[in-house]
């Protein structure tokens, strides 16, 4: 097209780069050249399917590259569109931390790129070759602790999340500049790990177990409302002798024997029966005294009820022992008033003491080892005013001794 470079001033011409155009019929026509591996991609208007995001965390600094994948038929098409990287702050992190908010920055650019491209992305694959970040991502956030638990929110969708090996990572390249890593149109970092060039059925499998990092593990804290009845102390506390004490407790356990043996359609023990009642309440029954085993008895239950009330620690300890060895017990905490002693629980689950009396053969039992009893405790009141009572008001001494040497 021949054009004179005579113009007529009444007409409106622009000029552009030195050149006068008339806009409404002039027109530049022009011709180019395009490669023949991009020609499916402008012709046909083959978008890029998938958009591919790696990143690696090193002792230094956070780093992480995205690609987009062009999928035409059996053409696949790489290539690279950014990258980025961020300094390790300077305060500590961990390892497994670190990882993460480099899962962080990589989801980051991934959102920066999709919303600054108009390319229809049609799926997003984020790799990391952390498979404990990859956990997690995609677990429930509350059991971990507030540092993982808030990145893990911040993080883009959990589906999206995939691990792939350091070798197959390109971002591992940014921290190795200069050690042998080429950063050429023709490396990898360009375009792209090699595996994105074959089918999906052929990426990078994660086939390990998943690694839990324990500290980073919420403490799990279960706290229970329970509502206990009047404990058999506070019932006994109107009760100021010793003897009545046991005596009472003795008599509910023959109440409890009573229940069995009408059950069975047996004579019924009462501690007495009226002239005028062949039974008790129209039952058969036989007059039968309480019976030594059954004040033993109420006054082992008194020790086991003062004993859960002041060493309630201490009894669970000595429970979980009897089931371990001796080189697997567990030691009393240094703060108990049972630590410098050494307590054990006998058959009837009472705590007594060890000591040099044990290699007193000729004594009785609950004299080699006598019970345990807190020293301000109402039931241990109420057993030391029996026996200073009992033996005329005497001396402090005696009335320790008689204790002792007695079966509580």
């Amino acid at each position: 097209m021949v054009k004179s470079l005579e113009v007529d001033k009444s007409c409106q011409a622009e000029r552009i780069l030195g050149v006068l155009w008339d806009p409404e019929e002039d027109a530049f026509d022009f011709s180019t050249e395009i490669r023949e591996d991009l020609q499916p991609y402008i012709h046909l208007l083959a978008w890029p399917t998938k958009m591919i995001a790696l990143r690696y965390a090193g002792d230094v600094a956070y780093e992480c590259v995205a690609y987009f994948r062009f999928d035409y038929g059996e053409v696949i098409h790489c290539t690279f569109v950014e990258a980025k990287a961020k300094v390790v702050p300077l305060q500590y992190l961990s390892t497994p931390r670190k990882e993460l908010e480099a899962a962080v920055l990589g989801a980051q650019l991934v959102n920066s790129i999709c919303e600054n491209h108009f390319f229809p992305v049609k799926r997003r694959f984020l790799w990391c070759d952390s498979d404990t970040v990859v956990s997690w991502i995609k677990s429930d956030q509350q059991r971990y602790k507030p540092f993982v638990a808030h990145w893990s929110v911040s993080i883009t969708n959990p589906e999206e999340w995939y691990w792939v090996g350091t070798k197959c990572n390109p971002a591992v390249d940014l921290m190795k500049w200069g050690n042998g890593t080429e950063i050429k149109s023709e490396s990898r970092w360009y375009r792209g790990p090699d595996f994105l060039y074959r089918g999906a059925e052929e990426w990078p499998k994660q086939d390990r177990l998943r690694i839990e990092v324990a500290k980073e593990l919420r403490a799990s804290l279960l706290l229970h409302h329970i509502v206990l009845p009047d404990s058999l102390i506070e019932r006994m506390c109107h009760i100021s002798r010793w003897p009545v004490v046991v005596r009472t407790i003795a008599t509910v356990f023959r109440f409890v024997v009573n229940c069995r043996r009408r059950v069975q359609k047996k004579l019924i023990e009462a501690l007495w029966r009226s002239s005028k009642r062949s039974g008790v309440r129209g039952f058969p029954s036989v007059e039968v005294p309480l019976q030594q085993k059954q004040y033993l008895a109420a006054e082992n239950l008194l020790g086991k009820a003062v004993q859960a009330d002041q060493f309630a620690d201490e009894v669970k300890t000595l429970w979980r022992n009897k089931e371990l060895s001796t080189s697997q017990a567990i030691p009393l905490e240094r703060s108990s008033a049972l630590y410098c002693l050494a307590p054990f629980l006998d058959e009837d689950g009472v705590i007594r003491m060890e000591g040099r009396t044990e290699a007193a053969e000729y004594a009785s039992f609950d004299v080699r080892f006598p019970i345990v009893l807190p020293k301000d405790h109402v039931v241990t009141t109420s057993l030391l005013e029996h026996y200073h009572r009992e033996y005329g008001h005497s001396s402090r001494e005696s009335v320790v001794n008689e204790v002792r040497s007695s079966s509580t």
